[in-house]
């Protein structure tokens, strides 16, 4: 007792809360337990007018009782694999597409970019946004890339979102967002030979880097459509190009599966 009154108590307890306390739990499951029973104790000889004392060893008892079957312990490994851009299939195209909502809600920007089975830049866009949150940002991402589609009817088309968000929504549907998803579904359907696909992040940075950007600018009435790669997305374009592995963590548990973990989610 005198080590936690001291000076030095924040390191003694530094180093005596990971110990155990018994076969069953920790000292560090303890001071929360305590004060619970100490409350409860309070409140009962307050409220019923009763002059009882904290029985510690039942406290104990019940702590040792109830903490392993209220705490899940259970921890999660994780394991490196590695991911990397790669290009469609022949005689198709890819957009993926990403957003930035500064201050969710604030100003926004949102990016996509569309390569060819050669992983060739075909064409990128940008464009800002004065006010959104991150969820509508995503679905406007996707709905101007959707846009240009139609417009110049890249298809047949694989679209890759990093946001499984957006999938489900195009799914499920989703009240406050259920004009854009609309919007979504019907230029899907009109177009008739487009995918959407879940991807990793890790895969998607060069949308990423054009979202970014619209965010920075004033692009608010205009969609900004840029022919080349732009100079500040330029360098991991090119390490996409070249075929380049980022790594990423992953729960081990599904390391077996792997090659399910990228685009698992689909719509249609």
């Amino acid at each position: 007792v005198t080590s936690f009154t001291s000076r030095d108590s924040p390191t003694t307890w530094a180093t005596l809360k990971k110990k155990p306390f018994n076969n069953i739990i920790s000292w560090e499951d303890l001071p929360l337990f305590c004060f619970w029973q100490i409350w409860l104790s309070r409140n009962n000889n307050l409220f019923n007018n009763r002059k009882d004392m904290v029985n510690t060893k039942a406290n104990l008892a019940k702590a040792t009782e109830y903490i392993p079957i209220s705490v899940n312990r259970t921890t999660t490994k994780q394991k490196t694999i590695w991911v990397k851009c790669t290009p469609p299939l022949t005689n198709t195209y890819k957009l993926n597409t990403d957003r930035v909502a500064v201050g969710n809600p604030e100003k926004g920007g949102v990016g996509g970019a569309f390569r060819n089975a050669g992983g060739n830049w075909m064409l990128g866009y940008m464009r800002s946004i004065q006010h959104t949150t991150n969820t509508q940002a995503k679905l406007l991402a996707l709905l101007k890339g959707l846009q240009i589609v139609e417009e110049r009817q890249l298809t047949p088309l694989e679209i890759n979102t990093d946001s499984t968000e957006v999938i489900r929504m195009l799914i499920n549907g989703n009240l406050i967002f259920d004009s854009i998803i609309f919007e979504c579904r019907s230029i899907v359907q009109r177009l008739g030979d487009v995918v959407v696909k879940h991807s990793f992040r890790e895969m998607n940075k060069v949308a990423d880097l054009l979202a970014k950007e619209g965010a920075k600018k004033d692009f608010f009435y205009t969609i900004f459509v840029t022919a080349v790669p732009p100079v500040f997305a330029t360098h991991v374009f090119c390490a996409d190009i070249v075929g380049t592995a980022f790594s990423r963590q992953v729960l081990e548990c599904n390391i077996d599966n792997y090659d399910h973990l990228e685009g698992e989610l689909v719509y249609p």
